[in-house]
Protein backbone atom coordinates (compact mmCIF):
# COMPACT_ATOMS: atom_id res chain seq x y z
CA UNK A 1 0.00 0.00 0.00
CA UNK A 2 2.88 2.36 0.83
CA UNK A 3 4.34 1.70 -2.60
CA UNK A 4 1.03 2.63 -4.24
CA UNK A 5 0.88 5.92 -2.30
CA UNK A 6 4.40 6.85 -3.39
CA UNK A 7 3.51 6.09 -6.99
CA UNK A 8 0.38 8.20 -6.71
CA UNK A 9 2.51 11.34 -6.27
CA UNK A 10 5.07 10.39 -8.90
CA UNK A 11 5.25 12.24 -12.17
CA UNK A 12 2.64 10.75 -14.48
CA UNK A 13 4.70 11.45 -17.63
CA UNK A 14 7.06 8.63 -16.59
CA UNK A 15 5.51 5.65 -18.42
CA UNK A 16 7.46 3.03 -16.46
CA UNK A 17 6.04 4.30 -13.18
CA UNK A 18 2.51 4.09 -14.56
CA UNK A 19 3.07 0.52 -15.68
CA UNK A 20 4.46 -0.46 -12.27
CA UNK A 21 1.44 1.13 -10.65
CA UNK A 22 -0.91 -0.96 -12.77
CA UNK A 23 0.99 -4.16 -11.96
CA UNK A 24 0.75 -3.50 -8.24
CA UNK A 25 -2.96 -2.78 -8.52
CA UNK A 26 -3.60 -6.04 -10.39
CA UNK A 27 -1.56 -8.02 -7.85
CA UNK A 28 -3.48 -6.44 -4.98
CA UNK A 29 -6.81 -7.27 -6.64
CA UNK A 30 -5.81 -10.92 -7.19
CA UNK A 31 -5.07 -11.27 -3.46
CA UNK A 32 -8.57 -10.05 -2.71
CA UNK A 33 -10.12 -12.61 -5.07
CA UNK A 34 -12.48 -15.11 -3.44
CA UNK A 35 -10.61 -18.21 -2.34
CA UNK A 36 -12.12 -21.56 -3.29
CA UNK A 37 -13.50 -23.53 -0.37
CA UNK A 38 -13.93 -27.32 0.00
CA UNK A 39 -17.61 -27.19 -1.07
CA UNK A 40 -16.49 -25.47 -4.29
CA UNK A 41 -14.02 -28.26 -4.99
CA UNK A 42 -16.70 -30.85 -4.21
CA UNK A 43 -19.14 -29.30 -6.68
CA UNK A 44 -16.40 -29.00 -9.29
CA UNK A 45 -15.62 -32.70 -8.88
CA UNK A 46 -19.29 -33.72 -9.05
CA UNK A 47 -19.87 -31.57 -12.15
CA UNK A 48 -16.95 -33.29 -13.89
CA UNK A 49 -17.93 -36.81 -12.81
CA UNK A 50 -21.68 -37.30 -12.40
CA UNK A 51 -22.98 -36.09 -15.79
CA UNK A 52 -21.11 -39.07 -17.27
CA UNK A 53 -22.82 -41.39 -14.80
CA UNK A 54 -26.41 -40.12 -14.90
CA UNK A 55 -26.50 -38.03 -18.06
CA UNK A 56 -26.44 -34.24 -18.22
CA UNK A 57 -30.20 -33.76 -17.85
CA UNK A 58 -30.65 -36.01 -14.82
CA UNK A 59 -27.53 -34.63 -13.20
CA UNK A 60 -28.96 -31.10 -13.39
CA UNK A 61 -32.02 -32.32 -11.49
CA UNK A 62 -29.90 -34.13 -8.88
CA UNK A 63 -27.57 -31.15 -8.57
CA UNK A 64 -30.43 -28.75 -7.90
CA UNK A 65 -31.79 -31.05 -5.20
CA UNK A 66 -28.37 -31.49 -3.57
CA UNK A 67 -27.99 -27.73 -3.31
CA UNK A 68 -31.51 -27.25 -1.93
CA UNK A 69 -33.06 -27.80 1.48
CA UNK A 70 -33.02 -31.42 2.55
CA UNK A 71 -36.18 -33.21 3.70
CA UNK A 72 -36.48 -35.20 6.90
CA UNK A 73 -38.83 -37.79 8.27
CA UNK A 74 -39.97 -38.29 11.85
CA UNK A 75 -39.58 -41.86 13.14
CA UNK A 76 -41.91 -42.27 16.10
CA UNK A 77 -40.21 -43.69 19.17
CA UNK A 78 -42.37 -46.68 20.22
CA UNK A 79 -41.18 -46.18 23.82
CA UNK A 80 -42.67 -42.68 23.88
CA UNK A 81 -45.63 -43.18 21.55
CA UNK A 82 -49.11 -41.79 22.15
CA UNK A 83 -52.30 -41.18 20.22
CA UNK A 84 -51.78 -37.46 20.80
CA UNK A 85 -48.40 -37.63 19.07
CA UNK A 86 -49.91 -39.26 15.98
CA UNK A 87 -52.67 -36.67 15.96
CA UNK A 88 -50.16 -33.82 16.19
CA UNK A 89 -48.27 -35.24 13.20
CA UNK A 90 -51.45 -35.24 11.16
CA UNK A 91 -52.21 -31.69 12.27
CA UNK A 92 -48.79 -30.64 11.02
CA UNK A 93 -49.77 -31.94 7.58
CA UNK A 94 -47.43 -34.92 7.71
CA UNK A 95 -48.47 -38.28 6.32
CA UNK A 96 -47.43 -41.74 7.40
CA UNK A 97 -45.31 -43.81 5.01
CA UNK A 98 -47.50 -46.73 4.00
CA UNK A 99 -46.00 -50.16 4.54
CA UNK A 100 -45.20 -52.19 1.46
CA UNK A 101 -47.74 -54.89 0.56
CA UNK A 102 -46.98 -58.39 1.85
CA UNK A 103 -45.22 -60.94 -0.32
CA UNK A 104 -47.49 -62.61 -2.85
CA UNK A 105 -48.79 -66.06 -1.95
CA UNK A 106 -47.22 -69.04 -3.55
CA UNK A 107 -43.78 -67.45 -3.79
CA UNK A 108 -40.94 -69.87 -3.25
CA UNK A 109 -37.42 -68.57 -2.90
CA UNK A 110 -35.08 -70.46 -5.24
CA UNK A 111 -32.75 -72.78 -3.37
CA UNK A 112 -29.02 -72.62 -3.92
CA UNK A 113 -27.24 -75.98 -3.98
CA UNK A 114 -23.90 -75.19 -2.35
CA UNK A 115 -22.28 -78.36 -3.71
CA UNK A 116 -22.94 -77.23 -7.26
CA UNK A 117 -21.46 -73.76 -6.91
CA UNK A 118 -18.51 -73.57 -9.33
CA UNK A 119 -15.25 -71.90 -8.38
CA UNK A 120 -15.92 -69.33 -11.06
CA UNK A 121 -19.43 -68.09 -10.24
CA UNK A 122 -21.50 -67.33 -13.35
CA UNK A 123 -23.85 -64.38 -13.66
CA UNK A 124 -27.34 -65.83 -13.34
CA UNK A 125 -29.11 -63.21 -15.40
CA UNK A 126 -32.08 -65.46 -16.16
CA UNK A 127 -33.13 -65.14 -12.52
CA UNK A 128 -33.41 -61.37 -12.77
CA UNK A 129 -36.39 -59.34 -13.98
CA UNK A 130 -35.56 -57.72 -17.31
CA UNK A 131 -35.80 -54.20 -15.87
CA UNK A 132 -33.06 -55.02 -13.35
CA UNK A 133 -30.52 -55.83 -16.04
CA UNK A 134 -28.29 -52.88 -16.89
CA UNK A 135 -25.69 -53.97 -19.40
CA UNK A 136 -23.84 -50.68 -19.13
CA UNK A 137 -22.94 -51.54 -15.52
CA UNK A 138 -21.85 -55.18 -16.03
CA UNK A 139 -18.28 -55.78 -14.90
CA UNK A 140 -16.91 -58.76 -16.79
CA UNK A 141 -13.71 -60.66 -16.20
CA UNK A 142 -10.69 -58.77 -17.43
CA UNK A 143 -12.68 -55.70 -18.45
CA UNK A 144 -12.81 -52.55 -16.35
CA UNK A 145 -13.70 -50.13 -19.15
CA UNK A 146 -17.32 -49.52 -18.03
CA UNK A 147 -15.97 -48.18 -14.73
CA UNK A 148 -12.98 -46.35 -16.13
CA UNK A 149 -15.30 -44.53 -18.50
CA UNK A 150 -16.50 -42.61 -15.46
CA UNK A 151 -13.06 -41.07 -14.84
CA UNK A 152 -13.25 -37.28 -15.26
CA UNK A 153 -10.90 -36.00 -17.93
CA UNK A 154 -10.10 -32.89 -15.92
CA UNK A 155 -7.50 -32.52 -13.20
CA UNK A 156 -8.61 -31.42 -9.74
CA UNK A 157 -6.43 -28.73 -8.14
CA UNK A 158 -6.26 -28.34 -4.35
CA UNK A 159 -3.87 -25.92 -2.63
CA UNK A 160 -1.41 -25.90 -5.53
CA UNK A 161 -1.37 -29.72 -5.67
CA UNK A 162 -2.50 -31.45 -8.84
CA UNK A 163 -4.34 -34.71 -8.31
CA UNK A 164 -5.00 -37.00 -11.25
CA UNK A 165 -8.38 -38.58 -10.60
CA UNK A 166 -7.26 -41.74 -12.42
CA UNK A 167 -5.55 -42.70 -9.14
CA UNK A 168 -9.05 -43.01 -7.69
CA UNK A 169 -9.70 -46.04 -9.89
CA UNK A 170 -6.46 -48.00 -9.62
CA UNK A 171 -7.98 -50.64 -7.34
CA UNK A 172 -10.45 -51.76 -10.02
CA UNK A 173 -9.20 -55.14 -11.22
CA UNK A 174 -12.28 -57.30 -11.87
CA UNK A 175 -11.44 -61.00 -11.90
CA UNK A 176 -14.82 -62.73 -11.59
CA UNK A 177 -18.51 -62.11 -12.01
CA UNK A 178 -20.85 -61.88 -9.04
CA UNK A 179 -23.78 -64.22 -8.53
CA UNK A 180 -27.14 -62.50 -8.05
CA UNK A 181 -30.53 -63.75 -6.95
CA UNK A 182 -34.13 -62.69 -6.60
CA UNK A 183 -35.71 -62.53 -3.17
CA UNK A 184 -39.24 -62.48 -1.90
CA UNK A 185 -40.34 -58.84 -1.42
CA UNK A 186 -39.16 -57.43 1.89
CA UNK A 187 -41.85 -55.41 3.69
CA UNK A 188 -41.28 -51.91 4.99
CA UNK A 189 -40.30 -52.23 8.68
CA UNK A 190 -43.19 -51.92 11.17
CA UNK A 191 -42.27 -48.39 12.21
CA UNK A 192 -44.43 -45.28 12.37
CA UNK A 193 -42.68 -42.89 9.98
CA UNK A 194 -44.09 -39.50 9.02
CA UNK A 195 -43.06 -37.31 6.08
CA UNK A 196 -44.44 -34.14 4.59
CA UNK A 197 -46.13 -34.44 1.17
CA UNK A 198 -44.17 -33.94 -2.04
CA UNK A 199 -43.00 -30.36 -2.66
CA UNK A 200 -43.40 -29.46 1.03
CA UNK A 201 -40.18 -28.43 2.75
CA UNK A 202 -41.58 -27.64 6.17
CA UNK A 203 -39.54 -28.45 9.25
CA UNK A 204 -40.73 -30.78 11.97
CA UNK A 205 -40.75 -29.27 15.47
CA UNK A 206 -37.87 -30.41 17.69
CA UNK A 207 -38.55 -33.75 19.44
CA UNK A 208 -39.84 -33.51 23.01
CA UNK A 209 -39.09 -35.58 26.09
CA UNK A 210 -42.02 -37.66 27.26
CA UNK A 211 -41.38 -37.26 30.99
CA UNK A 212 -39.20 -40.36 31.31
CA UNK A 213 -36.12 -38.76 29.80
CA UNK A 214 -36.46 -40.13 26.25
CA UNK A 215 -37.55 -38.24 23.14
CA UNK A 216 -40.77 -38.97 21.28
CA UNK A 217 -39.41 -39.12 17.70
CA UNK A 218 -36.15 -39.14 15.79
CA UNK A 219 -35.54 -36.88 12.79
CA UNK A 220 -33.52 -38.40 9.97
CA UNK A 221 -33.21 -38.64 6.20
CA UNK A 222 -35.98 -41.05 5.22
CA UNK A 223 -33.61 -42.68 2.72
CA UNK A 224 -31.65 -43.99 5.72
CA UNK A 225 -34.53 -46.36 6.45
CA UNK A 226 -33.83 -48.37 3.28
CA UNK A 227 -30.75 -50.12 4.74
CA UNK A 228 -32.83 -51.07 7.80
CA UNK A 229 -35.56 -52.39 5.52
CA UNK A 230 -33.08 -54.38 3.41
CA UNK A 231 -31.76 -56.12 6.53
CA UNK A 232 -35.19 -57.69 7.10
CA UNK A 233 -34.49 -58.19 10.82
CA UNK A 234 -36.09 -61.35 12.18
CA UNK A 235 -36.84 -62.36 15.76
CA UNK A 236 -33.65 -63.31 17.59
CA UNK A 237 -31.19 -62.11 14.93
CA UNK A 238 -27.72 -61.35 16.21
CA UNK A 239 -27.10 -57.92 14.71
CA UNK A 240 -24.00 -55.76 14.27
CA UNK A 241 -23.97 -52.16 13.08
CA UNK A 242 -20.44 -51.29 12.03
CA UNK A 243 -19.72 -47.57 11.45
CA UNK A 244 -22.91 -46.93 13.45
CA UNK A 245 -22.64 -43.23 14.41
CA UNK A 246 -24.57 -40.96 14.61
CA UNK A 247 -27.08 -43.73 15.33
CA UNK A 248 -30.25 -43.22 13.30
CA UNK A 249 -30.20 -46.63 11.64
CA UNK A 250 -29.26 -48.47 14.82
CA UNK A 251 -32.12 -46.73 16.66
CA UNK A 252 -34.55 -47.82 13.94
CA UNK A 253 -33.39 -51.43 14.43
CA UNK A 254 -33.70 -51.08 18.22
CA UNK A 255 -37.24 -49.70 17.82
CA UNK A 256 -38.21 -53.04 16.22
CA UNK A 257 -37.32 -54.93 19.44
CA UNK A 258 -36.38 -58.10 17.54
CA UNK A 259 -32.63 -58.56 17.85
CA UNK A 260 -31.11 -61.25 20.02
CA UNK A 261 -27.92 -59.22 20.39
CA UNK A 262 -27.04 -55.74 19.16
CA UNK A 263 -23.49 -54.45 18.64
CA UNK A 264 -22.64 -50.90 17.54
CA UNK A 265 -19.13 -49.82 16.62
CA UNK A 266 -17.33 -46.81 15.21
CA UNK A 267 -13.64 -45.98 14.85
CA UNK A 268 -13.96 -42.33 15.92
CA UNK A 269 -14.06 -41.63 19.69
CA UNK A 270 -16.15 -38.48 19.18
CA UNK A 271 -18.63 -40.34 16.98
CA UNK A 272 -18.88 -43.13 19.55
CA UNK A 273 -19.80 -40.52 22.17
CA UNK A 274 -22.43 -39.11 19.84
CA UNK A 275 -23.76 -42.63 19.30
CA UNK A 276 -24.01 -43.20 23.06
CA UNK A 277 -25.93 -39.93 23.47
CA UNK A 278 -28.42 -40.98 20.79
CA UNK A 279 -29.02 -44.35 22.46
CA UNK A 280 -29.42 -42.72 25.88
CA UNK A 281 -31.83 -40.11 24.52
CA UNK A 282 -34.17 -42.52 22.75
CA UNK A 283 -34.12 -45.93 24.43
CA UNK A 284 -35.27 -47.05 27.90
CA UNK A 285 -32.61 -48.22 30.31
CA UNK A 286 -33.42 -51.93 30.07
CA UNK A 287 -32.97 -51.88 26.29
CA UNK A 288 -29.82 -49.76 26.47
CA UNK A 289 -28.21 -52.46 28.59
CA UNK A 290 -28.65 -54.99 25.77
CA UNK A 291 -26.80 -52.84 23.21
CA UNK A 292 -23.00 -53.01 23.20
CA UNK A 293 -21.28 -49.83 21.98
CA UNK A 294 -17.57 -50.14 21.18
CA UNK A 295 -14.79 -47.97 19.81
CA UNK A 296 -13.31 -50.28 17.17
CA UNK A 297 -11.41 -49.94 13.91
CA UNK A 298 -13.38 -52.38 11.76
CA UNK A 299 -10.38 -53.29 9.61
CA UNK A 300 -8.57 -54.59 12.72
CA UNK A 301 -11.41 -56.49 14.36
CA UNK A 302 -10.05 -59.89 15.39
CA UNK A 303 -12.74 -61.77 17.36
CA UNK A 304 -14.46 -64.83 15.86
CA UNK A 305 -18.08 -63.85 16.60
CA UNK A 306 -20.46 -64.26 13.63
CA UNK A 307 -23.70 -62.36 13.07
CA UNK A 308 -27.03 -63.04 11.36
CA UNK A 309 -27.42 -59.47 10.10
CA UNK A 310 -24.78 -56.80 9.58
CA UNK A 311 -25.09 -53.17 8.54
CA UNK A 312 -22.03 -51.41 7.11
CA UNK A 313 -22.64 -47.71 6.41
CA UNK A 314 -19.07 -46.92 5.37
CA UNK A 315 -17.24 -43.57 5.34
CA UNK A 316 -17.74 -41.94 1.94
CA UNK A 317 -17.64 -38.58 0.18
CA UNK A 318 -21.04 -37.84 1.77
CA UNK A 319 -22.05 -35.86 -1.30
CA UNK A 320 -24.72 -33.59 0.17
CA UNK A 321 -22.69 -32.81 3.29
CA UNK A 322 -19.61 -32.00 1.18
CA UNK A 323 -21.47 -29.22 -0.62
CA UNK A 324 -22.13 -27.27 2.58
CA UNK A 325 -19.57 -28.18 5.25
CA UNK A 326 -16.22 -26.38 5.22
CA UNK A 327 -14.29 -27.74 8.19
CA UNK A 328 -15.06 -31.46 8.29
CA UNK A 329 -15.05 -31.88 4.51
CA UNK A 330 -13.28 -34.68 2.67
CA UNK A 331 -12.58 -32.28 -0.21
CA UNK A 332 -10.27 -30.18 1.97
CA UNK A 333 -6.76 -29.96 0.57
CA UNK A 334 -5.34 -31.75 3.60
CA UNK A 335 -7.56 -34.80 2.94
CA UNK A 336 -6.76 -35.45 -0.73
CA UNK A 337 -5.08 -38.79 -0.15
CA UNK A 338 -7.82 -39.89 2.24
CA UNK A 339 -10.42 -39.16 -0.44
CA UNK A 340 -8.49 -40.90 -3.19
CA UNK A 341 -8.08 -43.99 -1.01
CA UNK A 342 -11.76 -44.11 -0.02
CA UNK A 343 -12.59 -47.11 -2.26
CA UNK A 344 -9.77 -49.12 -0.73
CA UNK A 345 -10.88 -48.14 2.77
CA UNK A 346 -14.50 -48.98 2.00
CA UNK A 347 -13.52 -52.32 0.51
CA UNK A 348 -11.34 -53.20 3.51
CA UNK A 349 -14.24 -52.49 5.89
CA UNK A 350 -16.73 -54.41 3.76
CA UNK A 351 -14.47 -57.46 3.41
CA UNK A 352 -13.86 -57.57 7.14
CA UNK A 353 -17.61 -57.31 7.79
CA UNK A 354 -18.32 -60.12 5.32
CA UNK A 355 -15.96 -62.35 7.29
CA UNK A 356 -18.17 -61.71 10.34
CA UNK A 357 -21.32 -62.92 8.56
CA UNK A 358 -22.60 -66.42 9.26
CA UNK A 359 -23.76 -68.74 6.47
CA UNK A 360 -27.39 -67.87 5.73
CA UNK A 361 -26.95 -64.35 7.07
CA UNK A 362 -27.27 -61.04 5.23
CA UNK A 363 -25.16 -57.89 5.13
CA UNK A 364 -26.30 -54.48 3.91
CA UNK A 365 -23.67 -52.12 2.49
CA UNK A 366 -24.64 -48.45 2.21
CA UNK A 367 -23.15 -45.04 1.43
CA UNK A 368 -24.34 -41.44 1.15
CA UNK A 369 -22.58 -41.10 -2.21
CA UNK A 370 -23.76 -41.12 -5.82
CA UNK A 371 -20.41 -42.49 -7.01
CA UNK A 372 -20.53 -45.91 -8.73
CA UNK A 373 -16.90 -46.34 -7.70
CA UNK A 374 -17.81 -46.15 -4.00
CA UNK A 375 -20.98 -48.17 -4.53
CA UNK A 376 -21.22 -50.96 -7.13
CA UNK A 377 -17.46 -51.15 -7.63
CA UNK A 378 -16.64 -51.60 -3.94
CA UNK A 379 -19.29 -54.32 -3.68
CA UNK A 380 -17.89 -56.07 -6.75
CA UNK A 381 -14.24 -55.89 -5.76
CA UNK A 382 -14.98 -57.01 -2.19
CA UNK A 383 -17.24 -59.97 -2.98
CA UNK A 384 -15.10 -61.32 -5.82
CA UNK A 385 -12.00 -61.31 -3.60
CA UNK A 386 -13.22 -64.29 -1.55
CA UNK A 387 -12.25 -67.77 -2.75
CA UNK A 388 -13.74 -70.16 -0.16
CA UNK A 389 -16.58 -68.04 1.24
CA UNK A 390 -19.43 -67.60 -1.25
CA UNK A 391 -21.87 -64.70 -1.45
CA UNK A 392 -24.78 -63.61 -3.62
CA UNK A 393 -26.13 -60.10 -4.16
CA UNK A 394 -29.88 -59.73 -3.74
CA UNK A 395 -32.08 -57.78 -6.14
CA UNK A 396 -33.82 -55.21 -3.91
CA UNK A 397 -35.82 -53.66 -6.75
CA UNK A 398 -39.14 -55.47 -6.11
CA UNK A 399 -38.96 -54.66 -2.39
CA UNK A 400 -38.31 -50.94 -2.87
CA UNK A 401 -40.69 -50.44 -5.80
CA UNK A 402 -43.83 -49.82 -3.65
CA UNK A 403 -42.07 -46.83 -2.06
CA UNK A 404 -41.57 -44.86 -5.28
CA UNK A 405 -44.37 -42.57 -4.11
CA UNK A 406 -41.92 -41.07 -1.65
CA UNK A 407 -38.52 -41.62 -3.25
CA UNK A 408 -36.70 -41.25 -6.56
CA UNK A 409 -35.06 -44.65 -7.06
CA UNK A 410 -32.28 -45.49 -9.50
CA UNK A 411 -31.34 -49.10 -10.22
CA UNK A 412 -27.68 -49.99 -10.02
CA UNK A 413 -25.95 -53.23 -10.87
CA UNK A 414 -25.67 -54.46 -7.30
CA UNK A 415 -28.14 -52.31 -5.43
CA UNK A 416 -30.56 -49.41 -5.41
CA UNK A 417 -29.76 -45.71 -5.20
CA UNK A 418 -32.07 -43.10 -3.68
CA UNK A 419 -31.53 -39.96 -5.76
CA UNK A 420 -32.01 -36.43 -4.43
CA UNK A 421 -35.15 -35.14 -6.12
CA UNK A 422 -36.55 -31.68 -5.43
CA UNK A 423 -40.20 -32.64 -4.65
CA UNK A 424 -39.04 -35.36 -2.20
CA UNK A 425 -35.51 -34.29 -1.37
CA UNK A 426 -34.09 -37.35 0.39
CA UNK A 427 -30.76 -39.05 -0.17
CA UNK A 428 -28.42 -39.80 -1.74
CA UNK A 429 -28.32 -43.31 -0.31
CA UNK A 430 -26.92 -46.44 -1.95
CA UNK A 431 -28.10 -49.81 -0.63
CA UNK A 432 -26.78 -53.27 -1.53
CA UNK A 433 -27.69 -56.52 0.23
CA UNK A 434 -25.17 -59.39 0.21
CA UNK A 435 -26.15 -62.87 1.47
CA UNK A 436 -23.61 -65.48 2.50
CA UNK A 437 -24.39 -68.93 1.07
CA UNK A 438 -21.19 -70.83 1.87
Amino acid sequence: MAALLRLRWAKLHDGSLVRESLKLAVAHKSKLAVKKLPPDFALEHFDAFYPRVFGATEWRSIRLALLSQKKYCAVINPFAESSELHESMKNLGAERIVAAPPASKGYEEPEVNKAEIPKHIPMIEEQLPQEFLDSSRVIKKGHSEPLLSFVPATEMVYQEDVVHEEDYFNFLKPEAEIMMKTHKPIPFPPLSVYVYPACCVWDFPPPQENGTGIFNYYLMDAASLFPVMALDIQEGDNFADFCAAPGGKTLAVAFLEKTGSHLCTDESPSRVQRLRRSITSYLPEELRKSIAVKHIDMTRMSDDILYDKILVDVPCTNDRHSLFEEDNNIFRGTRIQERLHLPQTQSAILKQALRKLRVGGALVYSTCSLSPIQNDSVVHMSVQSFKTMKFVVTNLGPSFEPLRTYFQLHKCRYGQLVLPYLPNNFGPMYISRIDRIQ
